[in-house]
C-alpha cells in the first residue's frame, strides 16, 4: 500500500483560519516516534469509525476528535462481489452533477526522527471518517466482514489538479 499525499483542508490551531496542505493518507498517531516500527500498523489507520470518535474514550480517534478536516475528492471506489466471478467489480461512486465533494476526516501531526540526519521532522497525516452504509452502498459493498454494513471508503481517487 502506498500512502499518497492529498490536499487536505483543516482549521489551523494557531490562527483558527482554514488552511490547505498536502497530507499523507494513513494517520500516524502523534505519539509514534519511529515510523519503521509503526509501518505494519499504518494500514489500520486509513479509516476511522464515526461512532468510535465520540463514544470510545480509549480510542485514538476520540483523542484527536478536535482535529477535523475535509478531504476533497472527485469520487470513491467500492468493489462489488458477483457470484461466479473471480474478481470484484470496481464502482466509481460520486455525487451526481458535482465534479467534487468532501469527505470528513481527522488529521494528526507527528514529529518523527529523520533516520539519515537525526533531525525531527513534522509529518502531517489524515484518516477518513466512515459510517454505516446507506442502502445503495450496501448493494455495492456486499461481501466480507463489513457486508450489509459497509464501512469502507478506502479507495479514494485523488482530486485532479489539472
Amino acid at each position: 500500500h502506498t500512502y499518497n499525499e492529498h490536499p487536505i483542508i483543516y482549521r489551523h490551531r494557531e490562527d483558527n483560519l482554514p488552511h490547505i496542505r498536502m497530507m499523507e493518507w494513513g494517520c500516524i498517531p502523534y505519539y509514534v516516534k519511529e515510523l519503521e516500527k509503526f509501518k505494519k500498523q499504518r494500514a489500520t489507520m486509513l479509516n476511522a469509525r464515526s461512532e468510535r470518535i465520540l463514544t470510545d474514550t480509549k480510542s485514538y480517534w476520540n483523542k484527536i476528535k478536535s482535529r477535523r478536516c475535509l478531504i476533497p475528492v472527485t469520487g470513491i471506489y467500492e468493489h462489488r462481489a458477483i457470484k461466479g466471478w473471480k474478481n470484484k467489480v470496481p464502482y466509481f461512486v460520486k455525487v451526481a452533477g458535482e465534479h467534487m465533494f468532501f469527505l470528513p476526516g481527522l488529521y494528526s501531526v507527528t514529529e518523527l526522527v529523520d533516520t539519515e540526519t537525526g533531525e525531527l521532522t513534522k509529518k502531517w497525516t489524515y484518516t477518513v471518517v466512515k459510517r454505516a452504509a446507506n442502502g445503495l452502498m450496501k448493494q455495492i459493498h456486499n461481501e466480507g466482514k463489513t457486508s450489509g454494513g459497509c464501512r469502507c471508503l478506502c479507495h479514494l481517487r485523488r482530486l485532479s489538479t489539472g
